[in-house]
């Protein structure tokens, strides 16, 4: 029987791939990223600021976050004190839980949902730890109690997230000159943009515009544009029985070929292999 294995890191790998949890503690081993899998994070202690896919956004000490890691997210800023619990699961496992709307559409959408910090009948934090627990003990009760304690707050979540929606919007947030480039991205990524437009939406000129981005998300703008049409590739692919080209057209990309291309890079593989390998699990 193959057991969970503890990295020096902190990291814990249960069996199969895509399913571990990380214990974060320096900002430097949290860099801008991306990944395949369903991400539940907790900040259980220090003060922490992350970029999920157009802003970023300061973590609530107690609550969860839940994304689908295929947008670039990552700590850009800590407290010394900084310790972040990070739970990741295969997105066909999250996907035949069959999980309210409420919680898969925006899921799904590339949005980031938080829910509030619980105290009864046990708070997140304590939550977290007993998963981290089961899974360094290993064996196939221990998995499947972790798998229906999550599916069980999961849809915790979905009701929480319904009853915010039905009683409280949102109020508007300022948005800063990085907010509203990565904004601008999100908008119009399915048309050739270009980086001046992008540029010109934080009222900078190109080159300056160019070196802010680079500063706080570590990446290129060019960069990041194509990492979030890849993104709204793998949902299409996952979520539609689109054509691959029609996949490339509505993610933003003039040609197949270029598709391909990138694809290849960040994905590891093509397009049709990455669809036929979700939907393999999902039917698993």
């Amino acid at each position: 029987m193959n057991m969970a294995h503890v990295s020096e890191k902190g990291t814990v790998n249960f069996w199969e791939p895509g399913f571990f949890m990380e214990s974060i503690r320096n900002p430097s081993s949290r860099p801008i990223h991306w990944h395949n899998e369903v991400e539940i994070a907790l900040l259980e202690r220090g003060r922490a600021t992350e970029l999920y896919g157009r802003r970023r956004s300061r973590l609530v000490p107690g609550g969860l976050v839940l994304l689908w890691g295929t947008l670039p997210h990552g700590i850009l800023k800590s407290s010394q004190t900084l310790l972040v619990r990070s739970l990741h699961i295969p997105l066909p496992w999250v996907l035949q839980w069959r999980l309210p709307a409420v919680i898969m559409d925006p899921l799904l959408r590339g949005e980031v949902l938080q829910d509030a910090p619980r105290k009864k009948p046990g708070t997140d934090t304590d939550l977290m730890r007993h998963w981290q627990a089961l899974m360094q003990e290993g064996g196939h009760e221990a998995r499947e109690i972790v798998l229906l304690d999550i599916q069980r707050r999961l849809r915790l979540m979905a009701r929480s997230l319904a009853a915010c929606a039905a009683a409280h919007r949102e109020p508007a947030e300022q948005e800063g000159a990085f907010e509203r480039m990565a904004l601008a991205i999100a908008r119009e990524y399915a048309r050739p943009v270009k980086v001046r437009e992008i540029t010109t939406a934080a009222g900078f000129s190109e080159s300056h515009g160019m070196r802010l981005f680079k500063r706080v998300s570590g990446m290129s703008i060019v960069d990041y544009l194509t990492r979030i049409r890849i993104s709204m590739a793998q949902r299409l692919l996952v979520t539609t029985d689109l054509k691959i080209s029609e996949v490339a057209c509505q993610s933003g990309f003039n040609t197949v070929c270029r598709f391909y291309i990138a694809f290849r890079q960040l994905c590891g593989q093509t397009p049709r292999k990455y669809r036929l390998a979700m939907r393999h699990m999902l039917a698993r």
